[in-house]
């Protein structure tokens, strides 16, 4: 007996031990697959203390190098300098030199090799270079925002192919006027990790009646196409692949139209979240 309840004590000190042992191995493994922003965020102020999509890394989930590039760029939330503003001829500029350079685009197998040659692709009248990684800023209408990819088996590779809202992107047409066509828009994207409260679509709907200042990372698109037209059938329609993606910073103008909306002027913007919460103050008493 004595010696039967010692082979049992061995026993489990020794599960035990090699518990204790693999457990450490288990959480490393789960830190390494877990999207780990790597800087301190742009919109950490008011960003949520928990990630929906933790579990979802940069790369995704793809197969491929060029695949899995294209997703830690769409994921890059540590792009610094000071932002440039650009405009919409910009963004049809970029798509020129893109094209002009023979970079590959159209589809998911037709994706860059190296992403290195779109830095500084293009040169701005201002003489400022810019391309992928840089940091800018753009002014317009908000049109049609919603979630991406949403739906039992249409996931983004990007964000693990999870289908619901808090696991994809906010999709977002800017536009020139209310009522432009999405073949005229310019496109921005509010990825799900850390993703502000004020950022959801039901509060990007709110201010689609005046110019917003959309600032983020400069991203080639190379899965998709532009519109040649206002009636061409790619999806999602736009002027240009090149989007703010992912975005860092929401501004709402104080006033009504572009042209009083400079992207300079402070005096004209408030932070999204403080906007709602401005609004919400001045919202008279139930009746």
């Amino acid at each position: 007996m004595p010696r039967r309840s010692f082979s049992k004590a061995m026993v489990s000190a020794a599960f035990l031990t090699a518990t204790a042992v693999s457990l450490p191995v288990v959480r490393l493994a789960f830190a390494e697959e877990a999207f780990v922003p790597g800087c301190t965020l742009p919109w950490s102020a008011i960003a949520p203390k928990h990630d929906a999509n933790s579990a979802c890394p940069p790369e995704g989930k793809a197969d491929k190098e060029p695949h899995q590039a294209q997703n830690r760029a769409k994921n890059n939330v540590c792009a610094t300098a000071k932002p440039l503003t650009v405009t919409y001829d910009t963004f049809k500029a970029l798509q020129k030199k893109a094209e002009d350079d023979e970079i590959p685009f159209g589809s998911s197998n037709s994706l860059p090799g190296d992403r290195e040659s779109l830095r500084d692709i293009y040169k701005m009248p201002s003489g400022k270079r810019i391309g992928e990684g840089s940091v800018v800023r753009y002014v317009g209408f908000i049109s049609h925002p919603r979630y991406s990819n949403t739906g039992k088996g249409k996931g983004e590779s990007v964000n693990c192919k999870l289908p619901d809202k808090e696991n994809n992107d906010i999709h977002i047409d800017l536009v020139r006027q209310p009522g432009d066509p999405a073949c005229r828009s310019v496109t921005a994207e509010v990825i799900p990790h850390f993703r502000p409260a004020a950022w959801e679509v039901d509060k990007l709907k709110l201010v689609m009646d005046r110019p917003v200042r959309i600032t983020g990372h400069l991203f080639f698109d190379a899965a998709h196409r532009p519109c040649r037209n206002d009636e061409d059938k790619v999806a999602p329609k736009r002027i240009s692949i090149w989007e703010i993606h992912p975005v860092y910073a929401i501004d709402v103008c104080r006033e009504k139209t572009l042209k009083a909306c400079p992207a300079e002027d402070r005096t004209k913007w408030l932070a999204l979240d403080q906007w709602l919460n401005t609004e919400e103050d001045e919202a008279p008493e139930n009746e």
